[in-house]
């Protein structure tokens, strides 16, 4: 056997602390108020200024800057492409597991709840002008 077997995985380890703390960020609130910090915290590497945007000891202006000038890849290739298709693939996934009870592409631990959120509220964005087009036009 090789490496330490007392190892825990250091995302849920920090969230889990962070969570007890009451310092973990609210990720539907940063969205919608600040899509930038967002973007920088969903799909740059797990930064632990993420824990001093809220709860006590907070300095929200030094840790957005920390977490914004995170690089986001060393290829900034095809970079757009593959956050979009991550997106609207894990959220697809995440439906699918939803209304068929299959567990197995949902989305655990804090994140779940702010997923949730996103997929509900991109349906609400995305039905309610579809369907005004179709009563217009059903009219």
């Amino acid at each position: 056997m090789r490496g330490c077997s007392a190892m825990v995985d250091f995302i849920y380890f920090s969230d889990g602390l962070a969570d007890f703390i009451g310092c973990m960020p609210n990720m539907t609130k940063i969205m919608l108020t600040d899509p930038k910090l967002w973007y920088y915290m969903v799909f740059g590497a797990l930064n632990g200024s993420q824990y001093r945007l809220t709860g006590p000891g907070a300095k929200t202006n030094e840790a957005r800057e920390v977490i914004v000038r995170t690089p986001l890849y060393r290829n900034k290739q095809n970079r757009r492409f593959r956050d979009t298709v991550f997106v609207w693939l894990g959220m697809v996934l995440h439906t699918a597991s939803i209304f068929t009870g299959n567990k197995k592409y949902r989305v655990v631990g804090a994140m779940s709840k702010n997923v949730d959120t996103i997929v509900f509220t991109t349906a609400a964005v995305v039905a309610v002008p579809f369907l005004a087009l179709m009563a217009r036009v059903l009219a």
